[in-house]
């Protein structure tokens, strides 16, 4: 499957699990919500095997936001005092593996 396949693909599945659109994952939008669903998508992406300069393009950012991304998302993941983006995270990877 290519980046961008699995790009739309990702962007489906957490926007199914966090109950937020598609439009407003790829938004520019900076509201908590939205930047972990854009967090989920990028550690989604580099799990698959996809590199930070396949992942920018698709989704309109530099390369050192991607790098910046997956650099925090463990921390972001364990210190948020919302549990969900970790369960998000386990349950998109399930699915998206199911598929």
């Amino acid at each position: 499957m290519g980046a961008n396949e699995y790009y739309k693909k990702t962007v489906e599945v957490v926007a199914g699990l966090t109950g937020l659109t598609e439009g407003e994952i790829v938004g520019k939008r900076r509201m908590r919500e939205l930047v972990d669903a854009r967090c989920l998508v990028v550690r989604l992406m580099r799990e698959a095997g996809y590199y930070p300069t396949q992942i920018a393009p698709i989704m309109h950012v530099t390369v050192r936001w991607v790098q910046k991304i997956l650099e925090c998302f463990d921390d972001r993941a364990r210190y948020s005092p919302d549990p969900m983006l970790r369960i998000n995270w386990e349950q998109a990877k399930n699915l998206l593996r199911s598929n």
